[in-house]
């Protein structure tokens, strides 16, 4: 890895001059950006986030806050309260030392870690951090604990979670971070369009579960609350009572649009959920599915219904020709043609597929429910014409969303896509 330093001098006011220090951090695998203004503020990306730790809103001094920015227009901060002093930058953390404990920020993937390190037994089992930002306009959908039976296994030395027959899904399974989670998703902003923003799910970050880690190596899972802006951490004092200190907590900030959870479900169930609205009048042209866990072949079609009295789905208005879907990740399934969606209409997205091939699909607890309709797979008709429900599905988000051009020359930014919930 090489590290180049570059001093700019700006002058401010014609007479006011302050030292800003980029450090360009690059590697064969990928290139990431710091930038220090004054020791006060760090900025960097992270996933599709621009986080920025210490408040960038004071320059006299650092504060224990850190801002993340998703699509360049919305930004949840969250903020320690009187914790400032002065910050540390070594090895690509940051860290703010103070008598009773540490602070350390520093990137891990696609996710931002905050972590405190407690360096003697804390007065109180929990702290809680401030929410700031436009943070009301956004769900933070807790994920639940499933009941036992659960099975636990582990991949590349992480704890996950598996269970069976669960709601409406064959199999389900989970990082054990993800339980009493949060996945953060915005209430209006969603799918792609041609030439603007791309809001794909609508979700902007997941926070996991922190996990608390002795000097000895001893751990266990804390609470985690958000309700009203404040965001609570609670430690068993039972575990800060035996603990060997310091004590590192573990918070975790995915800077991701996938759901946490991956769930397969029997071929034959035309899905649908809904109803949503675009805000502007436009062309729908294509769904978006993120997939998971694909073990053979798997055949899958989508489509749109109209929307019948928010119940469930009305009149098929469109789909597409069945596609074989044989790998992970993203898969784009083209309209026949482009649909007319008017924003004074709601719509819901569906899909089907064949048989009960281990195909999953992502997706978070929350959010609106749908509905399914037992319905045989068609390569050329995603399910019945008009929609008949068979039963109603549990509350989650699945990961597919749709791309529309808008008609009118909607703003950029301001675009929103039915997606599926």
């Amino acid at each position: 890895m090489s590290i180049g330093y570059i001093l700019k001098f700006i002058t401010m006011n014609q007479q006011l001059k302050k030292l800003v220090i980029s450090l360009f951090l690059c590697s064969v695998a990928f290139g990431q950006i710091i930038e220090v203004k004054s020791n006060k503020t760090f900025t960097e990306q992270i996933g599709h986030a621009k986080v920025t730790i210490g408040n960038d809103k004071v320059s006299t001094e650092f504060q224990a806050q850190a801002k993340m920015r998703f699509w360049d227009e919305d930004d949840i901060w969250l903020e320690m309260p009187n914790a400032k002093g002065i910050p540390t930058l070594a090895n690509d953390k940051i860290s703010l030392d103070l008598p009773t404990v540490k602070y350390d920020w520093f990137k891990d993937g696609d996710s931002l870690k905050w972590l405190f390190i407690l360096k003697s037994k804390p007065l109180k089992n929990s702290y809680s951090l401030k929410l700031g930002g436009n943070w009301q306009d956004f769900n933070f959908w807790k994920q639940e604990v499933w009941p036992a039976p659960v099975e636990t296994f582990y991949e590349n030395g992480e704890e996950w979670q598996r269970k069976y027959n669960y709601n409406d899904w064959n199999v389900v399974q989970r990082a054990r971070k993800v339980e009493g989670s949060y996945s953060v998703r915005h209430k209006t902003k969603r799918g792609d369009y041609v030439g603007g923003k791309q809001y794909k799910t609508g979700k902007a970050m997941h926070i996991y579960t922190p996990k608390a880690t002795d000097a000895i190596g001893k751990t266990e899972w804390a609470d985690l609350d958000i309700t009203n802006g404040v965001y609570t951490v609670t430690i068993s004092q039972k575990f800060l009572d035996t603990a060997i200190y310091p004590v590192i907590v573990n918070d975790v900030f995915g800077s991701i649009y996938a759901g946490a959870t991956n769930g397969t479900h029997n071929g034959g169930q035309c899905r649908v959920a809904g109803p949503y609205s675009p805000t502007f009048n436009g062309n729908a042209t294509s769904i978006t599915i993120n997939f998971n866990h694909t073990t053979e072949n798997v055949d899958f079609i989508t489509g749109i219904y109209a929307d019948n009295t928010g119940i469930d789905g009305g009149a098929l208005l469109k789909d597409g020709a069945g596609e074989t879907i044989s790998a992970d990740g993203e898969h784009v399934f083209n309209l026949d043609s482009a649909l007319a969606v008017l924003s004074a209409n709601s719509y819901w997205l569906a899909w089907n597929k064949n048989g009960n091939n281990i195909l999953g699909l992502y997706y978070d607890a929350g959010g609106q429910t749908g509905a399914y309709d037992t319905v045989a797979y068609s390569a050329t008709a995603v399910g019945a014409n008009p929609y008949a429900k068979t039963g109603d599905l549990a509350n989650y988000e699945v990961d597919i969303f749709c791309t529309y051009t808008p008609s009118g020359g909607a703003p950029t930014g301001q675009v929103i896509m039915i997606n599926m919930n």
